[in-house]
């Protein structure tokens, strides 16, 4: 057996030595109260009065730090590092990778309820309280960093006497796959087609790569174009079908320079000399077939009205003089312009000689020719059999017929 006082070892039935153990022993012996002896005295085997006071005191300061450990042990919060139950997983190719978080929620519901001071409820609402953002989760590259960010409601945790650890997380990327390169423009065909400025691209995929045959290509402008011109293609693919394949496009757009392009003439001085020879020389055909084998055309052109003595002998009509004036050169503002992207208007002076002024007349005539085309090696090209002629008394007849209505849609410029 073992005092109950000072835990001493004993013998059955054998009082320890110790003051309690005396004390109480004094106190049994006779049935009465310990003997009181004179004043200031101490019975004999009795325990001294000063020692059971601090003995008292003693077991209150036990008594007060059982309450405070108590307490503490209430009060205290507990940790749960959610590191633990967040993984991050990486996938695909190098460049264009992508991150899947995945969290553990069922292990951490569990954690939860183990380390909280709640309910089960509680854990429960805790953890369907956590939200979970990762940044940047795509187009990533071995090396790149991936932030977890972990969301929670205090107030519950408060109340459970937990406290959430790690709610920012960084994870590096690695794993992923280096992909292939693949060239978009190496057997791309970039042509050419129509007339500037009037110009269309035409685009041509020779690729016999597989996964670049499936790549479609986007040109802007496509149309309306001149030599000199620009155009931007763009190469246009299914990026998901990419990357399964651990295919990847270094560049996706490229710029190309308009050319071999034949081109409408877009002012006079693009006119060489044999081409103004060859188009005077036209005209002046023009007038010997309209004016000498058409005697209304010739009546309206030298007198503007009809003239039965000059109709009735048109053998008499000689042209003894044809002499080039000026011409106007038309270019169209817009496409929209009558269907012409240019005109050259030649007016010449006609001296003549009929059987009505044997002395000779004056007047003026005007040929049109259209569609003037430069080639890409720089020839000029019209069709002289396309045109259009007209006579008058005067050279403001000519302007207000042939050149005044041509201003609101061409810009017009005379030589």
């Amino acid at each position: 057996m073992y005092c109950k006082y000072c835990g001493k070892k004993l013998e059955d039935n054998e009082i320890c030595s110790c003051p309690g153990a005396q004390a109480e022993a004094a106190g049994q012996g006779s049935g009465t109260a310990v003997p009181s002896g004179g004043a200031g005295e101490t019975p004999a085997g009795a325990v001294p009065r000063s020692l059971l006071i601090k003995l008292g005191g003693g077991i209150g300061v036990v008594l007060v730090l059982v309450a405070l450990v108590a307490f503490a042990l209430a009060n205290k919060v507990n940790t749960l590092d959610l590191k633990n139950y967040v993984q991050v997983t990486f996938s695909g190719m190098d460049t264009k990778g992508s991150a899947q978080v995945a969290v553990d929620w069922s292990a951490l519901e569990n954690a939860m309820d183990e380390a909280g001071r709640g309910d089960r409820m509680d854990a429960i609402s805790l953890e369907t309280s956590v939200e979970v953002n990762a940044n940047p989760t795509e187009e990533l590259t071995n090396g790149d960093t991936v932030t977890v960010e972990l969301r929670y409601d205090e107030e519950i945790a408060d109340r459970m006497k937990l406290k959430l650890v790690n709610t920012s997380l960084n994870f590096q990327v690695s794993g992923l796959e280096e992909g292939t390169p693949a060239d978009a423009f190496a057997d791309l065909e970039v042509s050419f087609e129509g007339i500037a400025p009037r110009g269309t691209a035409v685009v041509t995929n020779n690729s016999q790569d597989s996964f670049v045959k499936t790549i479609s290509y986007n040109v802007e402008p496509s149309s309306d174009l001149s030599n000199g011109d620009t155009v931007t293609v763009t190469a246009l693919y299914n990026e998901y079908n990419a990357e399964d394949q651990r295919r990847y496009l270094p560049e996706t757009s490229k710029t190309y320079t308009v050319e071999g392009l034949d081109e409408y003439v877009q002012s006079y001085d693009q006119l060489d000399e044999d081409t103004i020879a060859a188009v005077t020389q036209q005209s002046r055909d023009v007038m010997d077939t309209k004016l000498l084998t058409n005697p209304k055309d010739y009546c309206d052109s030298a007198y503007g009205t009809y003239t039965g003595e000059v109709y009735n002998h048109t053998d008499q009509t000689v042209l003894q003089k044809v002499t080039l004036l000026n011409s106007y050169f038309a270019v169209a503002k817009s496409e929209d312009s009558g269907g012409y992207s240019n005109q050259l208007i030649q007016v010449f002076q006609v001296d003549a000689a009929d059987a009505a002024s044997p002395d000779g007349v004056s007047f003026y005539y005007a040929v049109k020719y259209v569609n003037f085309l430069q080639e890409a090696d720089g020839t000029i090209r019209v069709d002289l059999t396309d045109n259009d002629s007209y006579g008058n008394t005067s050279t403001d007849g000519i302007y207000n017929e042939m050149v005044a209505p041509l201003t609101a849609t061409y810009t017009v410029t005379q030589s």
